[in-house]
């Protein structure tokens, strides 16, 4: 693999972690968006009971955001440690 491949591909990496990232963060928005929709027409217990597993799944969703943000920090950095062994 060419120098230029490896920092393609590293650059492609961290082009999708952070796509990825974006992707989850609208996820919970949007599950909580229609959530509050549902509530519009629906309001008893069962409501409640969804709701609980809505904020479960948006927990979940969430937890992931700063181990992956992190992560594109920490590949980021590497990306760089990368071009600097391959100019030397």
């Amino acid at each position: 693999m060419s120098a230029q491949t490896s920092l393609e591909a590293m650059d492609d990496m961290i082009r999708a972690l952070t796509k990825f990232e974006q992707d989850q963060m609208d996820l919970a928005t949007q599950i909580r968006q229609q959530y509050d929709r549902i509530g519009q027409d629906w309001n008893d217990k069962q409501y409640q009971n969804l709701g609980e597993n809505v904020a479960q799944i948006i927990t979940a969703v969430s937890s992931s955001y700063t181990v992956i943000s992190e992560g594109i920090t920490r590949c980021q950095i590497l990306r760089r440690a990368l071009e600097d062994y391959l100019n030397s």
